[in-house]
């Protein structure tokens, strides 16, 4: 086996830390966020940077070319693989989300946060920590936010900041948004959140829930669209009936303003293939009026409640 001597690792060790392309640390910014506006494709796009108050404003035909624009003013490489969340207002949410993905270097991790309207002020991380915090509801990401976008739906449940203030919405992939009443908020947190453990709010009092389980089961009855959403939870509160009549009002008030809107926030899409296929390939061109004539119930503990449409 042929040595190598210890002159020629010393040689090959730089090339590993000056990163692509041979640029050195001190040439790059690492972009912490960024707000991007989109609209009949002009994008313009905000660069924030970790540890500095500096932002880049860029411009162009597309992301790509707002972003190299911000490099240009800079006068640095603008490294994005470390970006946290971005901040979107767009009329094409889909498009851009799938530029991100197939040209720029944001990860797929990067939080998606949508604006319905010009923003004066951008959260932070301490804002959606609070957010998934006060609403049990995870903040999507890139990779979740665009596969929720080319769902027979084309819709998805994620944070939208509206008169800088977060709060959750149904955002279709044209930009059309679905804010969410403060009761079918709570029970998109109780629901959609993966968390075994949270919180109702009643009479001005907090009661915990624990060991939640969640299962949404379909049949289909001629060309009517069945969906069950069950719920099994314990809690230390002595009146556990009105626990679970609160928690159904407000899973109720979720189902209503997405899926009884066509807007498949819980991938009942996926579970009709698995079972149903034939009858999934039969209206996946009309998808979203299936849902919207499916008839509904919520189960919370064994007990059915026959959903009430407003």
């Amino acid at each position: 086996m042929k040595k190598i001597k210890l002159f020629q690792i010393i040689c090959i060790i730089p090339l590993f830390l000056c990163g692509c392309r041979g640029t050195e640390v001190q040439d790059r910014k690492y972009a912490e966020y960024a707000y991007i506006k989109s609209f009949n494709s002009n994008v313009s796009a905000e660069v924030y940077f970790f540890q500095s108050d500096e932002k880049i404003n860029g411009r162009g035909n597309s992301l790509s070319e707002a972003l190299v624009e911000c490099s240009k003013k800079t006068g640095c490489d603008i490294f994005a693989g470390h970006m946290e969340f971005i901040v979107l207002q767009a009329d094409n949410p889909l498009d851009i989300l799938i530029e991100i993905k197939k040209e720029c270097d944001i990860p797929d991790s990067c939080k998606i946060i949508f604006a319905s309207s010009h923003q004066n002020k951008i959260p932070n991380n301490d804002c959606i920590e609070e957010y998934e915090k006060t609403l049990s509801l995870p903040v999507s990401d890139v990779s979740n936010s665009l596969d929720s976008f080319l769902s027979p739906s084309k819709s998805a449940l994620i944070p939208s900041l509206n008169n800088n203030t977060l709060n959750a919405a149904v955002v279709s992939s044209n930009g059309n948004t679905i804010n969410l009443s403060d009761d079918a908020l709570k029970g998109a947190g109780i629901f959609h959140s993966k968390t075994k453990k949270t919180w109702l709010f009643m009479n001005d009092k907090s009661y915990s829930i624990y060991s939640i389980k969640r299962k949404i089961c379909i049949s289909k009855k001629n060309d009517t669209l069945r969906i069950t959403f069950k719920l099994l939870f314990k809690s230390k509160n002595p009146d556990i009936s009105e626990l679970e009549n609160q928690t159904a009002f407000y899973i109720e008030k979720y189902v209503n303003e997405t899926i009884k809107k066509g807007c498949d926030t819980e991938n009942v899409a996926d579970l009709i293939q698995q079972k149903e296929y034939s009858f999934f390939m039969k209206h996946k061109d009309e998808f979203s009026s299936l849902l919207e004539n499916s008839v509904c119930n919520v189960c919370i503990n064994g007990r059915l409640y026959s959903l009430a449409i407003d």
